[in-house]
């Protein structure tokens, strides 16, 4: 079962360490990595016209910040349930969940952490000290 929660904790971390980096790349240069061949290069992917549709800009200020923020939120809830945190699963799930409109292989990363997440017996037991 160690093998299934190092599984979420690593895709936890690409995850929110990629979205990072991007948002950061996209603040810092302009614009976020995008594919320069196959069927859509230049083009951002398939989110843009989720966050578009709700009124945020894709590459707005603003959206590069949110891209920074829900990073940080993915490593930082992905850590507390690597550490065992009381609340680390849930706030992981949560933030998951939150993240399936980050479409393509964030969608995949999450609804395969989402899944795991679900079926995961309870809470790990503490790790012993001494």
């Amino acid at each position: 079962m160690a093998w299934v929660r190092g599984l979420v904790i690593v895709l936890g971390m690409i995850q929110g360490a990629f979205m990072i980096f991007d948002g950061g790349h996209a603040l810092a240069t302009g614009d976020y990595f995008m594919p320069e061949m196959g069927p859509h290069p230049g083009r951002l992917g398939p989110w843009a016209y989720i966050v578009g549709a709700v009124g945020i800009p894709p590459r707005s200020v603003l959206m590069k910040l949110l891209f920074l923020a829900y990073g940080t939120l993915l490593i930082a809830t992905t850590y507390a349930f690597a550490r065992g945190r009381r609340w680390g699963r849930a706030s992981l799930l949560a933030a998951e969940i939150g993240s399936l409109w980050y479409l393509g292989i964030g969608t995949l990363f999450a609804f395969t952490q989402i899944l795991v997440l679900s079926l995961l017996p309870g809470r790990p037991p503490e790790p012993e000290t001494g």
